[in-house]
């Protein structure tokens, strides 16, 4: 411990025996606090009180000696034991009013270690009575108001001085009322009352702090808001920010300047470290009004906020203050601003209302305001699928009370699109904003979003940040798949797969469509021939002859697109897309869907639809197969061909198999075939057939003989074996086809189904029809040629041989070759005939014919005559004719009955070359037998 610490223990203890052994003299007297429980300034020296020493001693003269300061006087008027730090206090002092001499003082460093405070009077001499003043001197910083001075002392003096005795005392000297610091005081005024769910700078603090000691300029340091009630999320919040009224006009606006600004997410606004910033601060001889703003993006309808300023949570460069709270601000609510329009859809050229904005005029301010700009500042990014900037022409604002336009803009070509309003508006009134927007009448994309985020703005610094509440959907067009096709044939036309209706915003043109074939597709280009596009101009909703062809295109892959249109579409129009098949599509490619894909239909005001359309029905493609078979034998039952039936696949059930009818016939006749049967092609099960008929159709029932085999699952496919019996009488190389259709519980249309390809009769054998007999002479010998039936049989080779040379003949239509010979002696006549049938099998046949030497002998020869006369493809031409003796005799045959002889042959599957026949030979042989019947009858 100092040395200055000892002697001050040592006066402290001096003091206390002089203060226990005071006299009563009553030499101090009058205490009196001249300022009363005044309020005290920062830097301010002021008359703490006074009292009154009483000069009694016999000499005249009294020595002060100590002014001794024990402790705060609790009991001291006005006292609430908030009593300052030593530091608040830099000096206290003494002072005889007679003269104003100082008689003694403590500076801040004889204060700052506390009490006691020992001031030395020095032996300060009275001779008088004398009123003496204790003064107080305060700092001029770190001050805390509404602290309290007032404290305990006690004065040493000696009396008598230089008598013979001399008197030492002590008497108390207390402060009788306590002094209060007053740092500031801290008003709040008018507030915002209602806010926008998005906006800035709203004025929820207008704080007058007003410094105690005017009478030299200040900052303000630091500050801290608190909330007092609040439903409003710290989330919505996002800035709060202070600002200095240096235009002195009293309301919040451009002219003030921003002091400080924080992040929000919170609900209590502190600022601290401002005695730095020139922007806090306060000029001498007047208070500064300090407004706190608070930024919100996204809060709720009917959220509510309000503060005040508590107690020390303010500082000036002087201390801090106030030392009670302020009082609260007033009830701030957020308000839902925008109010969305009926608008729903907006279709191409229109003016629609998009949405209303309420402008709450602040109340934190006594005149009204001017609103200066709607901005529209970008597209809406929370909604998807946006509109392009082009797809709008127009925006205009009217007040949405009386209609009259404020501004608009028609010239922007980017964001921000900036109308002028310069719109006055009441003192604490509301104002009602309608935004009007134009729609392009081109280029607009079908379900494209249109909503837009918008500020407003007013000359008092309140900026509304605004969205429209629901967008409008651009509706360029509708449009609806309706049922198409289920099923078809392969080869068919005009199968319809899509059936669309177009509804357009306003009337227009078609100008493209695409339609796209599903993952559901098994069908190549390859498959399809043409498509068609169709629009329903009778309006009856159907598919017929009373649609336009609005054209067609070759299938160069599975999808069909239509572009270079010009179809007229004022309302709801129906169009039909059809697609012709190939007559040959593999089992494995027997399904087709169509679906029109989003904005692949183009009018002339845009694209549309918003999404896909569809997709139609899947259509299942019954398809035909040949069988292996090419030639049949009369009265033989083969397979004719394989129907596989693709059930639909738009239900969920399965097909029952009803008729199969053959409805005529592409090749032959219906006398050829006697039984059509139908059979299940995968395990032989029989359906059904038919062996009774005259005419067409005949009709097979699938469903009776055998119902469950009827039936085709869901979603399968069914293979059907059409069998034909041939009748036995069908001449070789008679062609067999059947057309026919195919009808189930599923087919509103029968379905075609007819035989790919004719079968081919072919006969196993060939038959000879000549005469059994013949006499001597000249002879027409006819032969025919038939197959088993009987049938006579064209082109067949006949060759005759033995008594007479050699020839070969072509039968005509009637299977017959005529041969004319002349024949002198008895003998046999050999016949030959070959055919080469459908199947290019050469079947041959062979017989004889007996020649008889006279009419004696058992006949004569005689001339067959044909029931038919045949006119012969191929003719022996004969030898130039001899000149015969000078006796000619006549010949007169014996007419003799021939039998015919019928022979039947075994097909030869080599075809076998006839022998030629010598040419001339006949004639030679013709007069060699008229010179032999001249030599008998001479003889004779």
């Amino acid at each position: 411990m100092g040395n200055k610490g000892l002697i001050r223990i040592g006066m402290a203890f001096l003091v206390l025996l002089a203060v226990m052994g005071v006299a009563n003299a009553g030499n101090v007297t009058g205490i009196y606090d001249a300022d009363g429980a005044n309020l005290v300034v920062p830097g301010e020296t002021y008359l703490a009180y006074n009292f009154t020493y009483l000069e009694t001693s016999v000499t005249g003269k009294t020595n002060l000696t100590w002014f001794n300061i024990s402790g705060w006087n609790t009991s001291a008027l006005g006292w609430n034991d908030n009593n300052v730090s030593f530091d608040d206090i830099v000096n206290i002092s003494l002072w005889n009013t007679s003269d104003w001499s100082l008689i003694g003082n403590a500076s801040r460093s004889d204060i700052q270690d506390g009490f006691p405070i020992n001031i030395d009077l020095r032996n300060y001499t009275i001779t008088a009575d004398t009123v003496i003043y204790v003064n107080i001197t305060l700092n001029t910083t770190g001050l805390i108001d509404g602290k309290q001075i007032a404290f305990n002392a006690s004065l040493s003096y000696v009396s008598n001085v230089t008598g013979t005795t001399e008197y030492p005392n002590t008497e108390w000297v207390n402060d009788t009322a306590a002094e209060t610091i007053n740092v500031l005081n801290a008003t709040m005024d008018i507030t915002d009352q209602y806010a926008a769910q998005n906006q800035d700078n709203i004025v929820i603090a207008n704080l007058i702090v007003d410094p105690a000691n005017n009478t030299v300029a200040t900052n303000l340091t630091a500050v801290t808001f608190n909330i007092t009630s609040a439903t409003l999320n710290p989330s919505s919040i996002t800035n709060f920010s202070l600002w200095n009224d240096t235009n002195a006009n009293g309301k919040f606006d451009p002219g003030d300047q921003l002091v400080a600004s924080i992040p929000g997410n919170t609900l209590n606004a502190s600022f601290t470290n401002l005695d730095s910033d020139p922007d806090s601060f306060i000029p001498a001889n007047t208070f500064g009004r300090f407004f706190l703003t608070m930024n919100v993006s996204g809060a709720s309808d009917g959220d509510n906020y309000r503060l005040k300023v508590f107690a020390q949570n303010i500082s000036i460069k002087e201390g801090t203050g106030d030392s009670a709270d302020t009082t609260e601000s007033l009830l701030l609510t957020i308000k839902k601003v925008e109010e969305d329009s009926p608008a729903t859809t907006v279709v191409p050229g229109q003016t629609y209302l998009a949405y209303n904005i309420t402008y709450y005029e602040r109340t934190s301010d006594t005149d009204g305001a001017i609103l200066e700009w709607l901005n529209i500042t970008g597209w809406n990014n929370s909604v998807s699928n946006l509109a392009n900037i082009d797809d709008i022409v127009n925006i205009t604002v009217t007040n949405a009370t009386t209609g009259v336009v404020l501004g608009y803009n028609d010239t922007f070509t980017a964001f921000p699109i900036s109308i002028p309003l310069n719109e006055v508006v009441p003192d604490n009134s509301t104002y009602k904003l309608s935004i009007w927007v134009t729609v392009n009448t081109t280029g607009l994309v079908d379900g494209r979003n249109i909503s837009f985020n918008a500020t407003l703005k007013d000359n008092e610094s309140m900026v509304v940040y605004t969205s429209d509440p629901d967008v409008e959907t651009i509706n360029v067009l509708d449009a609806v798949a309706h049922p198409t096709d289920a099923h078809a044939y392969e080869g068919q036309n005009l199968v319809v797969v899509g059936n669309i209706t177009i509804t357009p915003g306003v009337s227009t043109n078609l100008v493209a469509i695409t339609f796209n074939a599903t993952s559901a597709t098994t069908l190549t280009a390859d498959d399809i021939s043409q498509f068609a596009l169709w629009k329903d101009d009778n309006g009856d909703n159907v598919f017929d002859s009373g649609d336009t062809l609005i054209a067609s295109i070759s299938a160069t892959d599975i999808n069909a697109s239509f572009t270079g249109l010009s179809v007229s579409v004022p309302a709801t129009t129906r169009f039909f897309l059809t697609m012709n098949l190939s007559s040959d599509i593999p089992e494995n490619r027997i399904y087709y869907q169509a679906e029109v894909l989003p904005r692949n239909i183009v009018v002339s005001n845009g694209t549309g639809a918003s999404s896909t359309t569809g997709p139609f029905s899947i259509v299942a493609i019954t398809t035909v197969n040949d069988s292996a078979k090419t030639y049949v034998k009369p009265g033989e039952t083969y397979l004719a061909y394989i129907i596989t039936y693709a059930e639909n696949r738009n239900d969920p059930t399965g097909a029952l198999l009803q008729w199969f009818n053959i409805t005529g016939m592409s090749a032959g006749t219906i006398t050829n075939i006697v039984n059509v049967t139908v059979r299940n092609a995968t395990d032989g099960t029989l359906l059904g057939y038919s062996n009774s008929f005259s005419g067409f159709p005949i009709s097979v029932n699938l469903s009776n003989l055998n119902p469950s085999a009827a039936i085709v699952p869901d979603n399968t496919t069914y293979k059907l074996a059409i069998y034909l019996t041939v009748a036995s009488s069908v001449p070789d190389a008679t062609q067999i086809a059947v057309n026919a259709t195919l009808v189930t519980n599923e087919t509103v249309n029968a379905l075609v189904v007819n035989d790919p390809s004719p079968e081919i009769v072919s006969i196993p054998s060939i038959r000879i029809i000549a005469p059994s007999s013949v006499g001597i002479g000249s002879l027409t010998i006819p032969i025919k040629v038939v197959d088993a039936a009987g049938n006579p049989l064209q082109n067949s080779r006949v060759t005759i041989s033995g008594l007479v040379p050699a020839t070969t003949k072509l039968t005509g239509s009637n299977g017959i070759a005529t041969f004319n010979v002349f024949v002198v002696y008895a003998g046999t006549i050999n016949v030959k005939a070959t055919y080469t049938n459908a199947e290019r099998n050469t079947l041959t046949a062979t017989a004889s014919i007996r020649v008889a030497p006279s009419a004696g002998a058992g006949g004569g020869g005689y001339i067959v005559t044909p029931e038919e006369t045949t006119t012969p493809e191929e003719t022996i031409t004969p030898v130039e004719t001899a000149t015969p003796v000078e006796t000619t005799p006549t010949v007169t045959p014996v007419e003799t009955t021939a039998t015919p002889v019928e022979t039947t042959a075994t097909p030869a599957v080599t075809e076998t070359t006839p022998e030629k026949p010598v040419p001339g030979f006949e004639a030679v042989f013709a007069i060699a037998g008229l010179l032999a019947v001249a030599y008998l009858l001479r003889r004779r």
